[in-house]
């Protein structure tokens, strides 16, 4: 896979480079604030600066509603209703998973550290 393809996405078989659209989008003068979907907020900047909170909270790149950045606004509404639809529901399905994965790594986490509390307790 090319650099340009994996910074592209597809839509009806053809590869649409992001900046392409955003320069699009520009040069028709078109308000990007129009793009947006309503009550969408943007993910908080530092989320992940301190390790300990990386631990306690599970972050896919996607607000609420399945939905990440401006590039990825602007592609969903390129998208027939179905293409969208399908992309929002293969994205909870991945989302699903990547949660459960996350809490499992999580719990194995905290018995570590709880043997190795206990361990360190035996020895005191």
């Amino acid at each position: 896979m090319t650099n340009k393809q994996k910074n592209s996405r597809t839509l009806n078989s053809k590869f649409y480079d992001t900046a392409d659209i955003l320069k699009e989008v520009s040069e028709a003068k078109i308000n990007t604030e129009d793009l947006k979907w309503p009550n969408i907020q943007e993910p908080k900047a530092g989320l992940f600066d301190s390790i300990d909170i990386e631990k306690e909270f599970f972050y896919d790149g996607y607000d609420e509603n399945l939905i990440g950045d401006l590039e990825d606004q602007i592609w969903l509404k390129q998208l027939t209703e179905k293409e969208r639809e399908m992309e929002l529901f293969n994205r909870y399905e991945r989302r699903e998973s990547l949660k459960a994965r996350f809490e499992a790594r999580k719990r194995l986490r905290l018995k570590n550290e709880t043997s190795q509390q206990a361990t360190r307790d035996v020895h005191k």
